[in-house]
Parts: C-alpha cells; structure tokens; sequence
C-alpha cells in the first residue's frame, strides 16, 4: 500500500482500495498506523459539493532519510535522499586507491559533512546503501568485486564496512542498484516492468518485474555482459577508456568523460556508434525474452553519450526479426552522473518500505550475503 502511495500519491482512499484489493477497513487500520509512523501527509480537496472534501494521502517526504554511496577507482560519492525519492545533497570525495578501508572512511566523512550541513534529524536515517562494482558468486562471501578492482576481490564488503556505520548498511551491485535508482526517482517511476541497463566498468543491466528485482537462482540475472567477449571489443565502460587511450584521449575515470567536448572527439562518438550497434542486438533478444514496458539506458556515461547510445539502439533494426512484435519503449536516463550514488541511497528505501515481495530480510541473496 505504501508503495501504491508513493507511486500515485496524492491519491484518496477508494483508489488506494482499488489498486491494492484491500478492504476500507485495512486501508483505515494502515495509513493510521503509517501516519504514526510519520510516512504520511493528509491535504484537503474541496470536491466541489457543499461541505464535501477528500482528504487525498502522500508520503511524507521527510519521514525518513537514507544514505547512498557510489565509487569508482579514483573519487567516491555519498548523497542524502529523502523518503520522496528526492536527493537532497551530494558530495564527492578523492580516492587514492579503492579499497574497502578507504571507500569506508571516505563515505564515514561524507556522512558527517552531509548530517552536519543539511541538520536533518538523524533518528529518521533508515540505513546507508553501497553500490559495488560485481557480481554474486556461488561461496561466501557471495558478492564478489568487478575484477577492475583487485584490492576488493575476496573481502566480505558488508561485514567490513558495517562496524564503521550507526546505521544499518545495504551491499547491492552496481546494476541493481541502478534499477533500484530508476525505480525510486528515475523513468522506472512509470513503468512496473521495465531492463536498467548499466554501462560501468562492465555492461549488465537489472530487472525490475512488477515493481521488484529479479535476482534469478544464484543472484545474476541481467548480466548481458556475457553476450560480449571480452577478447573483443565490447559496449563497456572499461573499453571505452582504451578506445580513449588509445586515440589519444586522457581519461583514466568516468569523471574525466564529464570535461571532455563530446562532439568534438571522434574517437569517443565512434566508438558510441559502435557500442549502440551492439547493445541494439544484445537488447533485442533481451527484449522478447522478458517483453519489457522499457529500456532504460544509464550508468557511469555523462549524459551525451547515453543520449548517442539511444541513438544508435532505438533504430529500425531493434526488435525487427520475426513478428511485429510491439517494441519496449528505449530511454537514457535522466539521472546523469549522480545515477550511482541516487541507485546507493534507494536501497534502503527500496528494501525497508517498496519490497512487495515476500523475501525475508534474513535470505542471502539479500545485503549482499549471497
């Protein structure tokens, strides 16, 4: 129900009793109880009889507060959200080599300056969310680091990073929370069902179906990474950086990207061209696999070579095999260079308020335990 609320919020009674199959009694007995707990916000609309007036209902965007951490090999981002999906303030900090000591110490200072800057009431921070560069594995310590980042590999994340924190910490990777991102404040707001592809150091993408996560059997569903060699050139962050490098380019991290002239760089919109030609193909057969209502492309690219890449997917070879078929609607992603660290802070919301699965909280696959 509260996600119903959050979603179509402001938005009265009978319709909440409409999209959830609850009874008027429950629906009075929980937004009570979700008042109380101060997630809600009640307003007045006039209805235009005498004396008559709804009361449609809202989350209360300042009912809880969650943290978000992003990184890659040289700076680390920590933003505050707030229960309405709004990222309220980011900062980002250098890093001098990614390990888990320094991301912790760096995000640890994040939190103080963002907690002591915005003085917002630290009882409503419900948790603090990590995006990981990698994939679950099938033996402890289950998420296991891109290989990009040696000194991480091995090393049980969650368990390193939570005795640094008050607050209760979330390890996701970097393509889930992406669709989690997307799924809080991104384009995945209109769509239950909807591919959140992730261009980082890798290229995978997350799943949201119905509103919720598909993992799969061992965690690793969407990993259209698999489709492309890695002998090969590939649609990934890391080989855009060697096609960069190798054109003379300098750019050693994703921020590099951000001070370049796109258009000016022809090795950089070639390589776009060719990216978008290949995740054109890989997309489709993605596409009726899971016959999503969208695409969304995002990741760690500043939003000019997200736009090229939609350019070169949605053209007329995209899903044109076989049957006419309706085609998912393809989009980049609105969220820009804050994308990681707004998908990092919508874990916690995610899993403590919008879960409308029945996963228990202790299953492995969650916070990263599998």
């Amino acid at each position: 129900m509260l996600d119903v609320i959050w979603r179509e919020g402001p938005i009265a009674r009978q319709d909440i009793a409409r999209l959830t199959g609850l009874t008027a009694a429950s629906i009075t007995r929980l937004t009570k109880q979700l008042d109380d707990e101060g997630l809600l916000a009640t307003s007045l609309e006039k209805t235009g009889s005498r004396g008559n007036q709804r009361q449609p209902i809202s989350i209360n965007a300042d009912g809880a507060l969650s943290f978000g951490v992003s990184f890659s090999h040289t700076f680390v981002d920590v933003g505050l959200m707030n229960l309405g999906g709004e990222l309220l303030q980011t900062i980002r900090s250098p890093l001098s080599k990614p390990t888990v000591e320094n991301v912790a110490s760096a995000a640890k200072a994040g939190v103080a300056k963002l907690l002591s800057s915005s003085r917002r009431d630290r009882n409503k921070i419900i948790g603090i969310g990590f995006a990981l560069p990698g994939d679950f594995a099938s033996e402890p310590p289950y998420l296991q680091a891109h290989a990009y980042f040696p000194a991480l590999r091995g090393v049980d994340i969650l368990k390193s990073l939570e005795p640094h924190f008050e607050f209760p910490c979330f390890v996701e990777n970097d393509c889930n929370t992406a669709a989690f991102g997307e799924r809080v404040l991104g384009f995945g707001k209109l769509y239950s069902t909807f591919l959140s592809v992730f261009v980082g150091h890798g290229i995978g993408s997350g799943l949201i179906i119905d509103g919720n996560l598909l993992r799969g059997v061992h965690g690793n569903a969407g990993a259209i990474g698999y489709m492309y060699p890695m002998d090969q050139p590939r649609p990934s962050g890391q080989d855009l950086f060697e096609t960069a490098q190798k054109n003379g380019v300098a750019a050693q991290d994703f921020s590099d990207f951000e001070k370049l002239p796109f258009e000016k760089n022809p090795p950089i919109t070639k390589w776009c061209e060719r990216a978008g030609s290949q995740l054109c193909e890989g997309l489709s057969i993605a596409a009726r696999l899971f016959d999503p209502e969208a695409i969304i492309i995002g990741g760690r690219l500043p939003p000019p070579y997200l736009d090229a890449l939609v350019r070169w997917i949605d053209v007329d070879a995209f899903c044109a095999a076989g049957a006419p078929l309706r085609k998912p609607v393809i989009r980049a992603s609105d969220l820009g260079a804050r994308a990681g660290v707004i998908g990092a802070a919508a874990l916690p919301i995610y899993h403590t308020y919008l879960r409308s699965d029945m996963t228990l909280a202790s299953d492995n696959y969650v916070n990263g335990r599998r």
